[in-house]
Order: structure tokens, then C-alpha cells, then sequence
């Protein structure tokens, strides 16, 4: 949903930082309106989601949510950009345990919580963490 080969997705590229954690900056789409002039809660969670996955899939994790727990904390505007952080608090034993946050206009819209489950059998092959990748 969130990376750059679907056609239909949220279209957003995530950047490893320095610290493990990842990065992208979207622009949002009229049609992800929730109310009028802003975005929807659905798409606020899939950046949430899919920034906290994208954290996993730079260390060559393939992993499913098991469970995200989502604050809002205002609106999030269809007219400016956004940026959308994630890190890894934990992982034990395939299971992951990550936070996410969504900021528009240097302040906070969104945070979450999400514990995510490695997938047996998928090899991500090259996509392994490095500072400032941005290709997978």
C-alpha cells in the first residue's frame, strides 16, 4: 500500500536515517479526504503502518501486523506535506514491537504502537538497512 510499485498506493518513499529508524515525506491526494480538506483516518493509519513494516523491511524483516494501536492528535490537511517516522523499540524471537509518528507543519497528528510478526519463508533478499537508502 505504501511503496512506490502500486499504482494505487500511498506512494511514499521511506529513507534510513542514521539511528535505524525511517522517514518519508508524502503529499497527500484530494481523493484521501476524510472530511472535507482532510485526510481520512484509514490513510493516516496505513502511513503509520506502512512506515513502521518499511522500518522492519530495512533491516531485511518481512513481517505482518499482529497489532496497531493509533492516536490522533489533530487534523492532518490535504494541502500541506507530511512526514512520517518510524523505529523499532524491540524485537525478540520474531516478534517486533515499533512506534510511529505523523507530523504535519512541525507538530504531531498522529502516533502509534504496533507489534508486527516476521513471516517465515520470505526472503527480502538485499533490502538490508543502510543510512540514507531509499530503493526498496
Amino acid at each position: 500500500m505504501c511503496g512506490r510499485s502500486n499504482p494505487l498506493g500511498l506512494r511514499a518513499v521511506y529513507v534510513n536515517e542514521d539511528d535505524g529508524s525511517v522517514f518519508a515525506r508524502v503529499r497527500c491526494e484530494a481523493v484521501w479526504a476524510g472530511y472535507p480538506g482532510s485526510l481520512h483516518g484509514g490513510i493516516t493509519t496505513s502511513l503509520l503502518d506502512g512506515a513502521m513494516v518499511h522500518c522492519l523491511f530495512a533491516r531485511g524483516i518481512a513481517a505482518v501486523t499482529a497489532r496497531i494501536a493509533v492516536e490522533f492528535h489533530g487534523p492532518v490537511s490535504l494541502l500541506e506535506e507530511l512526514s512520517v517516522t518510524a523505529h523499532v523499540l524491540s524485537g525478540r524471537h520474531g516478534v517486533y514491537e515499533l512506534e510511529a509518528e505523523l507530523a504535519q507543519l512541525d507538530r504531531v497528528r498522529a502516533t502509534a504502537a504496533g507489534t508486527f510478526v516476521q513471516m517465515s519463508g520470505c526472503d527480502l533478499g538485499p533490502n538490508r538497512w543502510r543510512p540514507g537508502r531509499a530503493d526498496y
